[in-house]
Protein backbone atom coordinates (compact mmCIF):
# COMPACT_ATOMS: atom_id res chain seq x y z
CA UNK A 1 0.00 0.00 0.00
CA UNK A 2 2.84 2.39 0.75
CA UNK A 3 4.25 2.01 -2.78
CA UNK A 4 0.82 2.80 -4.24
CA UNK A 5 0.56 5.97 -2.14
CA UNK A 6 4.07 7.05 -3.16
CA UNK A 7 3.04 6.64 -6.80
CA UNK A 8 -0.06 8.73 -6.12
CA UNK A 9 2.03 11.49 -4.54
CA UNK A 10 4.42 11.40 -7.51
CA UNK A 11 1.45 11.54 -9.90
CA UNK A 12 0.10 14.67 -8.14
CA UNK A 13 3.50 16.39 -8.29
CA UNK A 14 3.97 15.59 -11.99
CA UNK A 15 0.62 17.22 -12.77
CA UNK A 16 1.31 20.38 -10.81
CA UNK A 17 -0.97 19.30 -7.98
CA UNK A 18 1.75 18.70 -5.38
CA UNK A 19 0.11 21.26 -3.14
CA UNK A 20 -2.66 18.76 -2.37
CA UNK A 21 -0.06 16.92 -0.33
CA UNK A 22 -1.22 19.07 2.56
CA UNK A 23 -3.23 15.95 3.39
CA UNK A 24 -1.78 12.83 4.97
CA UNK A 25 -1.91 9.55 3.06
CA UNK A 26 -4.73 8.33 5.32
CA UNK A 27 -6.74 11.54 4.80
CA UNK A 28 -6.27 11.25 1.03
CA UNK A 29 -7.47 7.64 1.13
CA UNK A 30 -10.60 8.60 3.08
CA UNK A 31 -11.24 11.63 0.88
CA UNK A 32 -10.91 9.40 -2.18
CA UNK A 33 -13.64 7.19 -0.67
CA UNK A 34 -15.84 10.30 -0.31
CA UNK A 35 -15.08 11.34 -3.88
CA UNK A 36 -15.96 7.87 -5.15
CA UNK A 37 -19.24 7.97 -3.19
CA UNK A 38 -20.09 11.28 -4.88
CA UNK A 39 -19.14 9.95 -8.32
CA UNK A 40 -22.51 8.33 -9.03
CA UNK A 41 -21.68 7.27 -12.57
CA UNK A 42 -18.14 6.05 -11.84
CA UNK A 43 -16.67 8.40 -14.46
CA UNK A 44 -13.78 9.57 -12.27
CA UNK A 45 -15.16 13.09 -12.15
CA UNK A 46 -18.07 14.77 -10.40
CA UNK A 47 -20.31 17.56 -11.60
CA UNK A 48 -22.96 19.83 -10.23
CA UNK A 49 -25.65 17.14 -10.24
CA UNK A 50 -23.48 14.92 -8.02
CA UNK A 51 -22.29 17.71 -5.68
CA UNK A 52 -25.44 19.78 -5.32
CA UNK A 53 -27.36 17.53 -2.92
CA UNK A 54 -24.60 16.91 -0.36
CA UNK A 55 -23.23 20.47 -0.38
CA UNK A 56 -26.66 22.06 0.06
CA UNK A 57 -27.85 19.32 2.44
CA UNK A 58 -24.85 19.86 4.69
CA UNK A 59 -25.17 23.65 4.58
CA UNK A 60 -21.96 24.27 2.62
CA UNK A 61 -23.85 26.02 -0.18
CA UNK A 62 -27.25 27.67 -0.31
CA UNK A 63 -27.93 27.44 -4.03
CA UNK A 64 -27.07 25.47 -7.14
CA UNK A 65 -25.21 28.55 -8.38
CA UNK A 66 -22.93 28.51 -5.32
CA UNK A 67 -22.12 24.85 -5.99
CA UNK A 68 -21.34 25.72 -9.62
CA UNK A 69 -19.09 28.59 -8.46
CA UNK A 70 -17.15 26.16 -6.25
CA UNK A 71 -16.71 23.78 -9.17
CA UNK A 72 -15.62 26.50 -11.57
CA UNK A 73 -13.12 27.89 -9.05
CA UNK A 74 -11.06 24.68 -9.24
CA UNK A 75 -12.01 23.31 -12.68
CA UNK A 76 -8.63 23.62 -14.39
CA UNK A 77 -9.69 22.09 -17.70
CA UNK A 78 -13.01 23.95 -18.00
CA UNK A 79 -15.03 20.74 -18.35
CA UNK A 80 -17.59 21.69 -15.70
CA UNK A 81 -16.55 18.51 -13.88
CA UNK A 82 -13.98 18.08 -11.15
CA UNK A 83 -11.50 15.28 -10.85
CA UNK A 84 -10.05 14.07 -7.56
CA UNK A 85 -7.12 16.56 -7.38
CA UNK A 86 -9.59 19.40 -8.01
CA UNK A 87 -11.86 17.97 -5.29
CA UNK A 88 -8.92 18.17 -2.90
CA UNK A 89 -8.42 21.80 -3.98
CA UNK A 90 -11.99 22.64 -2.94
CA UNK A 91 -11.37 21.12 0.47
CA UNK A 92 -7.90 22.60 0.86
CA UNK A 93 -8.88 26.10 -0.24
CA UNK A 94 -12.19 26.12 1.55
CA UNK A 95 -10.77 28.03 4.49
CA UNK A 96 -10.78 31.18 2.33
CA UNK A 97 -13.99 32.49 3.91
CA UNK A 98 -16.23 31.67 6.84
CA UNK A 99 -18.87 29.84 4.83
CA UNK A 100 -16.54 27.50 2.98
CA UNK A 101 -14.32 26.97 6.03
CA UNK A 102 -17.06 24.56 7.14
CA UNK A 103 -16.24 22.34 4.15
CA UNK A 104 -12.62 22.10 5.20
CA UNK A 105 -13.52 21.33 8.81
CA UNK A 106 -16.15 18.74 7.83
CA UNK A 107 -13.86 16.77 5.52
CA UNK A 108 -10.84 17.08 7.81
CA UNK A 109 -12.87 15.90 10.81
CA UNK A 110 -14.42 13.11 8.77
CA UNK A 111 -11.09 11.94 7.38
CA UNK A 112 -9.43 11.83 10.79
CA UNK A 113 -12.41 10.26 12.58
CA UNK A 114 -13.40 13.20 14.79
CA UNK A 115 -16.70 14.15 13.13
CA UNK A 116 -19.65 14.43 15.48
CA UNK A 117 -19.97 14.61 19.23
CA UNK A 118 -18.61 11.11 19.71
CA UNK A 119 -17.13 8.27 17.69
CA UNK A 120 -20.53 7.19 16.38
CA UNK A 121 -19.81 8.39 12.83
CA UNK A 122 -16.21 7.23 12.64
CA UNK A 123 -16.91 4.07 10.66
CA UNK A 124 -19.91 5.23 8.62
CA UNK A 125 -19.75 5.58 4.85
CA UNK A 126 -19.77 9.06 3.36
CA UNK A 127 -23.37 8.69 2.19
CA UNK A 128 -24.54 7.65 5.67
CA UNK A 129 -22.67 10.57 7.23
CA UNK A 130 -24.39 13.00 4.84
CA UNK A 131 -27.81 11.48 5.62
CA UNK A 132 -27.14 11.59 9.38
CA UNK A 133 -25.95 15.19 9.32
CA UNK A 134 -28.88 16.28 7.14
CA UNK A 135 -31.33 14.66 9.58
CA UNK A 136 -29.61 16.44 12.46
CA UNK A 137 -30.02 19.79 10.68
CA UNK A 138 -33.71 19.04 10.15
CA UNK A 139 -34.10 18.23 13.84
CA UNK A 140 -32.28 21.47 14.69
CA UNK A 141 -34.72 23.39 12.47
CA UNK A 142 -37.63 21.93 14.40
CA UNK A 143 -36.28 21.62 17.94
CA UNK A 144 -33.15 23.76 18.05
CA UNK A 145 -32.65 27.17 19.61
CA UNK A 146 -30.82 30.30 18.49
CA UNK A 147 -28.11 29.89 15.85
CA UNK A 148 -28.63 26.14 15.74
CA UNK A 149 -32.30 26.59 14.81
CA UNK A 150 -31.45 29.36 12.33
CA UNK A 151 -28.84 27.20 10.56
CA UNK A 152 -31.21 24.24 10.52
CA UNK A 153 -34.02 26.35 9.02
CA UNK A 154 -31.68 27.79 6.37
CA UNK A 155 -30.52 24.32 5.35
CA UNK A 156 -34.05 22.90 5.43
CA UNK A 157 -35.29 25.77 3.23
CA UNK A 158 -32.42 25.29 0.77
CA UNK A 159 -32.98 21.53 0.59
CA UNK A 160 -36.68 22.18 -0.06
CA UNK A 161 -35.76 24.56 -2.87
CA UNK A 162 -33.39 21.95 -4.27
CA UNK A 163 -36.13 19.28 -4.22
CA UNK A 164 -38.54 21.64 -6.00
CA UNK A 165 -35.92 22.35 -8.67
CA UNK A 166 -35.30 18.62 -9.18
CA UNK A 167 -39.06 17.99 -9.51
CA UNK A 168 -39.38 20.81 -12.03
CA UNK A 169 -36.48 19.42 -14.11
CA UNK A 170 -37.96 15.90 -13.99
CA UNK A 171 -41.35 17.25 -15.10
CA UNK A 172 -39.73 19.15 -17.99
CA UNK A 173 -37.87 16.02 -18.99
CA UNK A 174 -41.07 13.95 -18.89
CA UNK A 175 -42.96 16.56 -20.92
CA UNK A 176 -40.20 16.78 -23.51
CA UNK A 177 -39.93 13.01 -23.66
CA UNK A 178 -43.68 12.57 -24.15
CA UNK A 179 -43.74 15.27 -26.85
CA UNK A 180 -41.12 13.37 -28.81
CA UNK A 181 -42.95 10.06 -28.53
CA UNK A 182 -46.24 11.65 -29.66
CA UNK A 183 -44.65 13.21 -32.74
CA UNK A 184 -43.27 9.83 -33.81
CA UNK A 185 -46.82 8.41 -34.25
Amino acid sequence: MQLYEKKNRKWYCQRGKGDVLKFTDDEIRKLKECFSALDDDGSGSIGIDELEEPLIGLGFADTREEVLDMIMSVDDDGSGMIEFPEFLEIIKNSDANEKTAKINKFFKDMSNGTLGKNDSMKDLSFNLIVQTMRRQYMMDAILGKGDQKEDGMRILTNVGRQVQYAKMKAKEKDENGSDCSESDD
